[in-house]
């Protein structure tokens, strides 16, 4: 029973070896770049072989990145000034500006 235990706890070190080995090298060629590129080209490959315009659907990619970046930045930007009007309408409720040309700071929080 014992032999059988010090094979299997055997394997599982070999597999851990393996894998932390493959993980380090895969991490060293993704730092390269070289991993990124490969996938890129796979990818590339592939629209091709479909017959799809891969330049097209590129750019259409990178468009809809860019896209998405500025509506998460107005979406938080917007938020940001709704909780300041908020805070301004709320202070005015308490104490209303009755002075004309009065200066109100609104304050963007994040």
């Amino acid at each position: 029973m014992n032999a059988a235990k010090e094979q299997v706890i055997q394997r599982q070190i070999c597999q851990l070896a393996h894998i932390e080995k493959e993980t380090t090298k895969e991490y060293r060629e993704r730092s390269g770049g070289w991993l990124k590129m490969k996938r890129e080209n796979s990818c590339r490959k592939k629209m091709e072989d479909g017959g799809e315009d891969m330049e097209l659907k590129y750019e259409l990619w990178k468009e809809s990145i860019v896209q998405e970046k500025v509506i998460y930045e107005c979406r938080k930007r917007l938020s940001g000034y709704r909780r300041a009007v908020f805070c301004v309408m709320g202070n005015s409720l308490e104490s209303p500006i009755t002075q004309k040309g009065t200066n109100v700071k609104l304050q963007y929080y994040t």
